[in-house]
């Protein structure tokens, strides 16, 4: 019975038909999935390290910016505190050698010493001869307000921006420190063979208000000079530089005096810069006097002054001699 039933099952085994064998995967597809998996797990936290180190590089740039920027605000308040101790202008005065010149003394000084300056190879050295015994430089040209003759005594003075917001001039003028009778411890000059006119802008201090003033642009000898600021405009920025040609003008006194420019910038409505002979605010003092000679007091009125030293001229029209005429 038992041989019958496995005689049977083994018919039913022959006439079942075969599966057929499953086809194998190639060996990439079967190591595929693990090594995506391996990568996966290498790349990912490299990927983060990759990533927070371009956000730290950034970071470390934007803190690098800001420090910079805060760095440059820091510097530029640190410049401003030092430009506030200084004046909001600069200025730089140069004393004008006149070709045709006039020195008056506050005391007779030797005739050889007049002599020597009078003589000097070169402006410069006539000028350090005269200034140590305190010799008041001006020039021989009169310059007429109206019908009043009076001398002026010249400098260049250079006026610079001080500030890093632009300056703005509001007002020059002059303010005198000491007024007196003309010099008359002596007078020596170099007349010329004509005249010239006073050039550039003019401080009249025999005035009330002793404004800066520019005389007629188009050299009209009648028309009188206006205030200058209220023909010009002048703005300063930072280092920038306006020139002044300027003559200080008396009929009959002795000043001496100092210049006040009053500016205004961001911030501030108004300061004034004051500006001694040397540039600073509390050098020595400009100083202008009237003089008279009797080869030239026509110009003034008819006035002459005596001089205790006496009057010396160098005689251009005798080649050049020097000579005593009073």
């Amino acid at each position: 019975m038992a041989n019958r039933k496995r005689t049977k099952a083994a018919k039913r085994a022959r006439k079942t038909p075969r599966e057929p064998a499953q086809e194998r995967k190639p060996l990439w597809k079967r190591w595929w999935p693990w090594v995506s998996a391996a990568v996966t797990i290498a790349l990912v936290p490299l990927l983060i390290n990759l990533a927070s180190a371009h956000y730290g590089a950034q970071l470390a740039l934007d803190q690098a910016g800001e420090q910079e920027a805060s760095a440059q605000a820091g510097a530029e308040k640190a410049k401003d505190a030092e430009l506030a101790r200084k004046p909001a202008l600069l200025a730089r005065v140069r004393p004008v050698h006149e070709r045709i010149w006039a020195w008056t003394f506050p005391e007779p000084v030797d005739e050889s010493v007049l002599r020597a300056g009078s003589v000097a190879q070169t402006p410069e050295e006539r000028y350090r001869i005269f200034s140590e015994q305190h010799g008041v430089m001006g020039s021989w040209n009169a310059y007429y307000l109206g019908d009043v003759a009076k001398r002026a005594a010249r400098h260049q003075i250079s006026l610079i921006g001080n500030r890093r917001e632009n300056v703005r001039v509001l007002d020059i003028r002059a303010n005198v420190l000491k007024q007196g009778p003309p010099l008359d411890g002596a007078l020596v000059t170099q007349p010329p063979e004509g005249e010239g006119p006073v050039r550039e802008v003019l401080l009249d201090l025999d005035s009330a208000d002793r404004r800066l003033l520019l005389p007629d642009e188009n050299e009209n000898e009648e028309a009188l000079p206006k205030p200058y600021l209220d023909v010009k405009y002048v703005t300063l920025a930072k280092s920038e530089e306006i020139v002044l040609d300027l003559n200080a003008l008396t009929q009959r006194n002795y000043y001496q005096w100092e210049l006040v420019v009053t500016v205004a910038y961001e911030g501030v409505s108004e300061e004034q810069v004051r500006i001694r002979s040397d540039g600073t605010a509390d050098g020595p003092a400009f100083e202008a006097t009237a003089w008279s000679d009797h080869y030239h007091k026509s110009v003034l009125n008819g006035e002459t002054y005596t001089y205790r030293g006496g009057r010396y001229w160098l005689n251009v029209s005798n080649g050049g001699a020097f000579e005593r005429t009073g």
